[in-house]
């Protein structure tokens, strides 16, 4: 009776679980994960009133029992359909299963009504479990404390718009939902959207009742041609779009040319050409610029980085994005900036990587006048084809004062990349140095950091300064 924790991971024989379990009451954690011939949960589940966890990745369960929606401590529920290896059959055998399969599916919900009850839920997790919009409650917005909601490759064409009501939920799921054609209003406290491969995805909800866009993760969302809204935003987090065609050719100048003195922004999406209005431009990983002569240390926001980049070579994988540091010639003074998005995805079609470095990641005033070299670091296979430099003030200064670009020296550059500072957020490190870039080494190359497995550079670093 004081049983709290039952691990049933990887019992593959287990097809059904005994009622008994239901009187269970002190359990908070139940883990079926790896149950791959359990199709169902026993009908009184929601007598285990202690129940917290609830993980079950690769089971083959069909529906919830309506009891289900009776966890009033249930906090996280993770479940991942499992996928078996059919063997060959006759078409004609597959379109009777198919017919067969939906008029079985017709009759049922894998979500039952009752899960509006569920009023301590925070995360909900239901992946590759071919739900479609009738699975899915009109009432999905009534799970008040909801901040994580995984639906990843499902097959339902629309959301309920109660999802809008979920003002908690911080992070949205819904990858591989190729059948997905719009989403509805967002919550306005959401911090980030993956919808990478929703292939049929045409329209997004306004995002004009953000005050700070969520990050949107839309990468081969080949329909979508318009975020709305997205110009009236204060600032973004995070866009990728790579692959998106369509998107990229709307957006306006205006986007990007509101930036802010607070908050970084990194965009990736498909476009080969750097915008007229980015004074500074220069082929290659390098570039000098000028800061204006007569400038207000609080009329600057900050300044803009556009990157043109490739891979050598396409595959099917994700690398760190572009790195930045830059020589203060003036003030004798290094900074490096690493920003903190995801990763981005090798392809050997040309895209561009914009990094906004708002004014407070600096660590120190400017006063106009100096002078400034920057060089791009990119981990192999890509290469950087050309690069820009925008500053960004507010509206009553003028652009005409913002120096010209000029060549760059690329030799030596390993000096002032051995400061790359390798944390998270505020990512900025600020050292004195005599700015001597006289040496002819070529960068350190980095090895290939994962995406759930990043390297701790600081070891590194030092290692290549002894």
């Amino acid at each position: 009776d004081r049983l709290v924790f039952l691990n049933l991971k990887d019992c593959k024989n287990v097809r059904n679980l005994p009622n008994s379990i239901c009187q269970l009451k002190s359990l908070e954690c139940l883990n079926l994960t790896g149950c791959s011939n359990l199709e169902g949960l026993p009908e009184h589940l929601g007598n285990m009133e202690g129940l917290i966890e609830l993980l079950a990745y690769g089971t083959a369960i069909k529906q919830l029992p309506f009891s289900f929606g009776h966890l009033k401590n249930l906090k996280s529920f993770s479940l991942r359909g499992f996928c078996k290896n059919l063997p060959s059959k006759s078409w004609l055998s597959l379109f009777s299963s198919w017919v067969r399969a939906r008029s079985c599916h017709d009759s049922l919900r894998f979500l039952p009504p009752s899960i509006s009850g569920l009023c301590s839920l925070k995360r909900l997790a239901l992946i590759g479990c071919n739900l479609s919009e009738r699975d899915i409650p009109v009432d999905l917005g009534s799970l008040a404390s909801l901040e994580h909601l995984n639906l990843t490759r499902n097959n339902f064409c629309s959301l309920p718009s109660s999802l809008g009501h979920l003002s908690k939920l911080l992070f949205l799921g819904l990858q591989e939902c190729r059948n997905l054609q719009s989403i509805p209003e967002l919550p306005a406290n959401l911090r980030s959207l993956y919808a990478d491969d929703c292939t049929s995805l045409e329209k997004l909800p306004n995002l004009s009742n953000f005050k700070r866009a969520p990050s949107l993760f839309l990468s081969h969302c080949n329909r979508l041609a318009e975020i709305q809204g997205l110009e009236n935003l204060d600032s973004v987090r995070t866009i990728r779009i790579e692959r998106c065609n369509k998107l990229a050719n709307t957006f306006q100048d205006s986007f990007f040319k509101k930036q802010s003195d607070q908050y970084e922004s990194c965009v990736c999406l498909p476009l080969k050409e750097i915008p007229d209005w980015f004074s500074h431009q220069r082929m290659g990983s390098s570039i000098s610029f000028d800061m204006p002569l007569h400038m207000v240390d609080d009329q600057f926001l900050g300044m803009t980085l556009w990157v043109v980049y490739a891979a050598v070579e396409d595959r099917d994988e994700w690398f760190v994005p572009p790195s930045v540091a830059i020589c203060d010639r003036t003030n004798r003074v290094d900074w490096a900036y690493k920003p903190t998005t995801t990763h981005i995805q090798v392809t050997r079609e040309e895209h561009s990587f914009l990094i906004h470095i708002p004014k407070s990641y600096f660590g120190y005033p400017l006063k106009g006048g100096e002078r400034m070299d920057a060089w791009i670091n990119i981990e192999e296979p890509f290469e950087v084809k050309k690069c820009g430099i925008h500053l960004a003030f507010k509206p009553d200064i003028t652009g005409g004062d913002q120096g010209q670009s000029s060549s760059v020296n690329t030799d030596g550059r390993d000096e002032l990349m051995d400061i790359m500072h390798p944390k998270r957020g505020r990512d900025i490190s600020v050292v004195e140095t005599s700015c001597d870039l006289s040496k002819k080494d070529k960068f350190p190359k980095r090895l290939r950091m994962e995406p759930d497995q990043t390297k701790d550079l600081n070891t590194e670093l030092d290692r290549l300064k002894k």
